[in-house]
């Protein structure tokens, strides 16, 4: 309940800092030469000759109901430019985080087994350079290695011109990768997949160097625990000891950290877009907030704290299924 409470005070916030800004949308709207009867009969469309009490309320009421405003930049609603640039974005974030989970956890649990050691050495290096670098130099130079000297994987886009021209992907879900599983459509699943590889490697760099710290330190904790060494002594797998037993003691703060990261993903892609030419809502923002297109400013702010309170909403009920020891109705002491 009380993530209704961050969300409203979120949306009073945004629609007060939209409120003060210089730009008049009326004047976007009409254009600067429109006569002072166009620009009233606008204002009083728009519903911006009210009190702004009148007007807050108004918008939310709209957005009960779906209305989230027009947008003066694509002279769409905003609701339909949301729900095609969204999932592009989801997309991206999603594939970037399942390569920085299948990278960065068993680097982290191997560089805690062998701590002090060169392997141990180079993880923490490199982990270290990932969390510094800037990802768009670190996709420029992606772009130029993997395109223009390999030519292995598309400089920019989606998906190519070509597959979509004759092999279209048909719209479920806006997921590119799973809409085409889905329908079998393997060779637009084929380009998709190459366009989303190297933007998902970029914004995955950073991810992968916070697994692979968070996870080392977790796992440098428990690995002397009691129950570790007793499960070493009954002669068990190596991979299973250090994988099932000791990872799923270390998950909670791991699930935490990387909560918080995948948050900056949703709210950090507008670089990452904009050098991949990718149509996600990153690149979306950025257009409308060149234009002082406020109505689309204000969903995607919503949209994104919407995003980052439901995950941590999902983590909380995570650490109640990951450790049972964990419960939420015990009183303090």
């Amino acid at each position: 309940m009380l993530l209704v409470f961050v969300l409203i005070g979120l949306s009073i916030i945004t629609f007060a800092m939209t409120k003060f800004s210089p730009v008049d949308p009326v004047i976007m709207w009409g254009g600067e030469k429109a006569s002072p009867e166009v620009i009233e009969k606008v204002r009083e469309d728009m519903g911006l000759n009210k009190p702004l009490i009148v007007q807050y309320f108004s918008y939310i009421g709209n957005l009960f109901k779906g209305n989230m405003g027009v947008s003066l930049s694509t002279k769409h609603p905003v609701a339909q430019d949301i729900a095609t640039f969204f999932p592009a974005t989801l997309e991206l974030v999603l594939v970037s985080w399942v390569i920085a989970l299948l990278i960065g956890i068993p680097i982290g649990i191997l560089a805690a087994v062998k701590a002090g050691g060169k392997f141990d050495n180079i993880s923490r290096f490199f982990a270290l350079g990932g969390v510094s670098t800037p990802l768009f130099w670190l996709g420029l130079l992606l772009q130029i290695l993997l395109f223009q000297k390999l030519g292995w994987f598309p400089l920019q886009g989606r998906i190519g011109d070509t597959v979509a021209l004759f092999n279209p992907i048909e719209n479920i879900t806006g997921l590119y990768l799973l809409d085409s599983a889905i329908t079998g459509n393997w060779t637009a699943f084929s380009s998709a997949l190459k366009h989303i590889f190297t933007p998902a490697l970029t914004m995955s760099v950073s991810g992968i160097a916070v697994v692979v710290r968070m996870t080392r330190s977790c796992m440098l904790e428990i690995l002397n625990k009691d129950y570790m060494t007793m499960a070493k002594t009954y002669g068990l797998p190596k991979w299973k000891v250090f994988f099932v037993y000791g990872l799923k003691n270390a998950l909670v703060p791991i699930i935490t950290i990387v909560s918080m990261a995948m948050c900056n993903n949703f709210m950090g892609s507008v670089l990452i877009e904009s050098v991949f030419d990718w149509p996600g809502i990153g690149r979306y923002a950025t257009r409308c907030i060149l234009n002082a297109d406020f109505a689309p400013i204000m969903a995607v702010v919503l949209i994104m704290g919407l995003i980052y309170v439901l995950i941590n909403l999902l983590v909380d009920i995570l650490y109640f299924m990951i450790d049972k020891r964990i419960s939420y109705n015990e009183t303090p002491q």
